[in-house]
């Protein structure tokens, strides 16, 4: 995968850092992106993400652009009023950056049609405000075994996570909150949004370059108004009526994309290597590991899938390692 005379220069941040670099920017480049919910988290995380060569951005979001909106969503203008906030957000970050495909979809996600918008996508980012749609992002994403950033802000304080099928946000929040608040009911302040919205980016920009320790299985609390944050972890709940033991029947296959220099990995569910390989037709037969999967990233995977990988067979069909059951 290459890249143009204006790519190198416009990315030219990123390709002297050691920790992105080429094969890096080629995994930003190559990735597919879920944004739901396009306001005051998903609006600045989607301007980074296009900034920094994501290179498809899906965006789901039915609302329409109102002044109260402005105060924190920097995506738009006094202009858009009325507009549609995913179509005036496509057109925002097109003259951003031309070399991000934007995939407006004016939808509320819900239930009936998660997995359906989740399916071939890389990576999700939640940063709508109610737990209906975050329950029903979460369970989509645990079932398409695509990893989960979900954020969410009120008043002065944020917090940020990361899922990656088990522990997932229901080990989290296994009910909705009785006293569950809105920043709507309870004001949030401007600043905050951009604040969090911009770390939801960043632990997306670790995942799929695999760069430092994202936040898989914990979670950043910000206190704006103490200046002090604050990491828990998150442990998975065995009784989890979407992550738990009595719901693990599928098997965990590991999928990855071969760049040569780099690549990218993806854990997914799914009945057989058929069913993955229809979602991935693009996948090659390779005779061995890639180079650039050593050891380290190999215990991290194993990390995410929580059991040991087998030992792979060779070759591997279709780029495709069968892990052991998840029973």
């Amino acid at each position: 995968m290459s890249f143009s005379d204006d790519e190198v220069d416009r990315y030219a941040r990123h390709l002297v850092l050691r920790e992105i670099g080429g094969p890096g920017q080629q995994r930003l480049k190559a990735a597919r992106v879920l944004i739901v919910g396009a306001g005051g988290l998903g609006a600045p995380a989607a301007l980074y993400l296009a900034a920094a060569g994501v290179g498809a951005l899906t965006l789901v979001d039915a609302d329409t652009v109102a002044l109260s909106n402005l105060q924190r969503q920097v995506l738009y203008a006094t202009g858009d009023e009325g507009r549609i906030k995913v179509e005036a957000a496509a057109a925002r970050l097109a003259a951003l950056n031309p070399h991000v495909r934007v995939t407006p979809i004016a939808e509320y996600l819900t239930e009936a049609n998660a997995r359906a918008l989740i399916a071939g996508h890389d990576l999700v980012l939640d940063g709508t405000d109610d737990f209906a749609t975050r329950f029903a992002v979460n369970a989509a994403s645990v079932a398409e075994g695509v990893t989960l950033v979900s954020g969410a802000i009120g008043r002065w304080t944020g917090q940020v996570g990361v899922f990656s099928v088990r522990p997932c946000y229901r080990c989290f929040v296994p009910d909705i909150p009785p006293d569950a608040e809105t920043c709507a009911a309870v004001g949030v302040v401007g600043a905050l949004a951009g604040v969090v919205g911009s770390m939801m980016a960043l632990e997306a920009m670790k995942l799929l370059t695999d760069a430092g320790q994202p936040l898989t299985g914990r979670l950043l609390i910000y206190d704006a108004l103490a200046a002090e944050t604050r990491t828990v972890r998150i442990g998975a709940d065995p009784e989890c009526p979407v992550c738990g033991d009595k719901m693990s029947t599928k098997t965990a296959f590991l999928v990855v994309h071969d760049y040569g220099m780099g690549g990218v990995w993806a854990v997914i569910r799914a009945e057989n290597a058929q069913d993955v390989s229809g979602k991935y037709p693009e996948l090659e037969i390779v005779s061995e590991r890639p180079g650039w999967m050593d050891d380290a990233i190999y215990a991290d995977i194993e990390r995410r899938l929580g059991c040991d990988i087998d030992d792979p067979p060779s070759p591997w069909l279709a780029s495709l390692i069968e892990a052991r059951k998840i029973d």
